[in-house]
């Protein structure tokens, strides 16, 4: 397995610098759905390329090593760029996973989970006060502009942005990046809307979730649930972020107690498969899963998403990322064996 990875790991770190340098292109969003979903496929490779990273530290050629180093730090700064907690953490956490492999001592574990507790830290703040700074804009800032609200949240007072924030509670006595954690007062929102006769209609695009966009090139936005969600919560318009409720709160709000029995099973049996092809993965019978498990671990951990687009069109995805992958590393695989005998 190893062997493989050390093979294909510089093919995976400059088809990781192609998507990173297309993504500052067209950043912060392609115009474009199909390229836009194009390259969220894409971008799998990166967590991939950084987890490799981590596993073949001290195995790889120092000039791969190098340019593997650029790719974490490339991944980092558009993660910055991009005002996202959760991307900023997955790139970090996709390289001590890594490292973890044959480095799993106490003092690596500890060291490891401190940088990810501090980086959440700094990131939560960071963010929340970015999302409010006046220049900002989820769809149009260029990263020049980007990069210049980053200078003013770190080297500026940061505490008049995040006084705008609507989602703000100044009489909390928990860190409002702690509380961002909780999906508690948006779940009980969406449960009494449904009791009061309120149902949503979020599920009822689990089919257009499940027809991939190059079949079908105006389909709904299947994400379009979560700016419309922030409105009607905050009671704000012109919503510039997005909320998401957990699965088994979308499911009650949208079919009740039934619609999260449904649900339930549905991620249940998605769950369960994904984790037996990752124990025959780990046997090293199915070297193209490693592609998508770090992606898949991450997709299973989310609790506040969107049930149409992460568990049926996101889990599509992930399975024909796998079967690429698969039919990729079949070839490696088949090559070197060829080249032994």
């Amino acid at each position: 397995m190893i062997g493989l990875m050390t093979k294909i790991f510089p093919f995976l770190a400059i088809l990781s610098l192609i998507d990173l340098a297309i993504n500052f292109l067209v950043f912060p969003i392609a115009n474009d759905l199909l390229v836009r979903n194009f390259l969220s496929s894409l971008s799998m490779v990166v967590p991939f390329c950084l987890l490799a990273l981590g596993m073949l530290w001290g195995r790889i050629e120092p000039h791969w090593a190098v340019l593997g180093v650029f790719v974490l730090l490339a991944a980092l700064f558009l993660s910055l760029l991009s005002m996202s907690k959760s991307a900023t953490i997955s790139v970090l956490l996709a390289v001590i996973l890594g490292s973890w492999v044959h480095r799993h001592g106490l003092i690596s574990v500890i060291g490891g989970l401190l940088i990810l507790v501090a980086m959440y830290g700094f990131v939560a703040g960071v963010v929340e006060a970015g999302r409010a700074h006046p220049d900002y804009d989820a769809e149009f800032n260029p990263p020049f502009t980007r990069l210049a609200i980053l200078s003013d949240i770190v080297l500026g007072d940061r505490t008049e942005y995040e006084a705008a924030d609507p989602g703000a509670d100044d009489d909390s006595v928990i860190p409002k990046g702690l509380a961002r954690l909780s999906a508690a007062d948006v779940q009980g929102y969406l449960l009494n809307e449904y009791d009061r006769g309120i149902p949503g209609t979020s599920l009822d695009d689990f089919l257009a979730a499940a027809i991939p966009r190059v079949f079908w090139p105006d389909k709904p936005i299947i994400t379009r649930y979560g700016a419309q969600l922030h409105e009607r919560y905050w009671d704000v318009p012109d919503a510039e972020s997005a909320l998401a409720p957990t699965y088994s709160g979308e499911a009650y709000w949208n079919y009740g107690s039934a619609g999260v029995a449904v649900v339930s099973i549905l991620l249940g049996l998605e769950f369960g498969w994904l984790t037996r092809r990752w124990h025959i993965a780990a046997k090293g019978l199915d070297p193209g899963y490693f592609v998508v498990a770090l992606p898949v671990a991450l997709w299973a951990s989310y609790v506040e998403t969107w049930v149409a687009a992460s568990y049926i069109g996101g889990f599509l995805t992930l399975v024909i990322l796998w079967l690429c992958a698969r039919f990729v590393a079949n070839q490696f695989h088949d090559g070197a064996t060829a080249a032994i005998s």
